[in-house]
């Protein structure tokens, strides 16, 4: 059986220990710090490196992200990291709880873009992205989602079980 390696995000970091306590057959990664033990330089550009990123040939790799709370910073990071894993030449799936720019999931007026389309192109065809899993992605239904490896997974189940819980 394949081992499958979990990439955390810093947007998604917190789930790491959670993660931990109830996966014990996954490999867990997170991204080093720079010198100076941050994520970002000084002048904001963010900081990137996976120290262990030859001994993902062969894994099944996930890369676990959340657009969340700064889409923009998140965004650059999340595509650091897949140019390492393309550069080294490790095609792996992308898990997003939350999709940056999903909501700008057409041109609604001339002069914009389809963002959400746009990305997934880019995830899938530059860094060569296998599948994505979205939680509950704002653009679902749309027609253009067939056209590529998404996989629409809900937590809305999850999150009613709850609130009737508490």
């Amino acid at each position: 059986m394949m081992k499958t390696c979990v990439i955390f995000t810093s947007t998604a970091e917190h789930l790491l220990e959670n993660f931990k306590r109830k996966a014990k057959n996954l490999e867990f990664i997170v991204p080093e710090k720079n010198k100076d033990g941050e994520r970002f330089f000084p002048d904001g550009e963010v900081y990137m490196r996976l120290k262990r990123v030859k001994k993902l040939k062969g894994k099944r790799t996930i890369v676990l992200h959340s657009g969340a709370p700064s889409p923009n910073d998140s965004l650059i990071e999340l595509k650091l990291i897949l140019q390492i894993l393309k550069d080294h030449g490790i095609k792996s799936e992308l898990f997003l709880t939350y999709f940056s720019y999903g909501q700008q999931d057409k041109a609604f007026e001339h002069g914009e873009t389809n963002v959400a389309e746009s990305l997934v192109k880019k995830f899938i065809n530059y860094y060569g992205v296998k599948k994505i899993y979205i939680i509950d992605p704002h653009f679902g239904k749309m027609k253009w989602v067939k056209k590529y490896p998404i996989i629409s997974v809900s937590a809305i189940q999850i999150l009613l079980d709850k609130a009737r819980q508490d």
